[in-house]
């Protein structure tokens, strides 16, 4: 059996449009492998 790795990162776009860019190259590098994305909560009234 293989290894699993998860890995975290926090990515801050200075250019919000620039998201679907980056996951597209995200999944070409990831072998088309699953990719979670989620946003966090900038302050309490996000939540």
């Amino acid at each position: 059996m293989g290894s699993m790795f998860r890995l975290t990162y926090d990515v801050v776009f200075c250019d919000p449009c620039m998201e679907k860019e980056f996951i597209d190259e995200l999944r070409i590098r990831n072998g088309n492998l699953e990719i979670t994305v989620s946003k966090q909560a900038q302050n309490m009234e996000e939540l």
